[in-house]
């Protein structure tokens, strides 16, 4: 069994030396460069928290693997070569992209979110076209990135993004979802409950 650590980052320096001894992988958030990230989290100087909890984790543990999540959305989708940029700048091993899900009851909501707070972070249909343009930017200027695997996700996979993202604002249907995690994994909540997967 390995154990992964899913954070925002901002208690790693904190709790380094345990995650140091207990964790096999270590699974950021990162919402984009110093003030995309600031500005989605609400925290000033969470971008910095974030890299000096990286760091001191790194300083630790420096064989444990230390990765990057984006969750893109309306605050930051122009940024992802800055995501890119910052991942890279942290020495992160490596970064992979999620869509925001404002339509659906997980995270523990009561149910799907209602149409003004779905609209503070989904893409409109303007917006999600724009969003295809920065993956396919992202997609040219990253070769190596994604030939490294730095870039989790296939260009195809990072294109799939994109069509959800246009999908869920109403350009086309969703794409079917495959997934394997309640078969290979289990989730710890903070609170101690155990779930088949993080977002349910």
């Amino acid at each position: 069994v390995r154990i992964s650590l899913l954070s925002n980052g901002l208690l790693l320096a904190r709790h380094a030396t345990a995650i140091a001894e207990w964790c096999d992988e270590v699974i950021v958030s990162l919402d984009g460069s110093r003030p995309v990230h600031d500005a989605i989290r609400g925290i000033p100087g969470a971008f910095d928290r974030l890299a000096d909890g990286v760091a001191t984790v790194r300083a630790l543990a420096p064989g444990l693997r230390v990765l990057a999540r984006c969750t893109l959305q309306r605050g930051n989708f122009l940024d992802l070569p800055g995501v890119v940029d910052a991942a890279r700048a942290m020495g992160l091993d490596g970064l992979s992209f999620l869509a925001v899900d404002a339509r659906s009851d997980a995270f523990h909501r009561a149910g799907p979110w209602e149409t003004g707070r779905r609209g503070t972070v989904a893409l409109d249909a303007g917006q999600a076209a724009a969003f295809g343009e920065v993956v396919e930017e992202t997609i040219r200027q990253h070769v190596a990135d994604l030939a490294s695997g730095f870039l989790v996700q296939r260009p195809e996979q990072l294109r799939r993004l994109a069509r959800y993202v246009a999908a869920a604002a109403g350009q086309g249907y969703l794409p079917p979802v495959r997934c394997n995690a309640p078969w290979v994994s289990a989730f710890v909540d903070a609170a101690g409950e155990v779930r088949p997967c993080f977002f349910h």
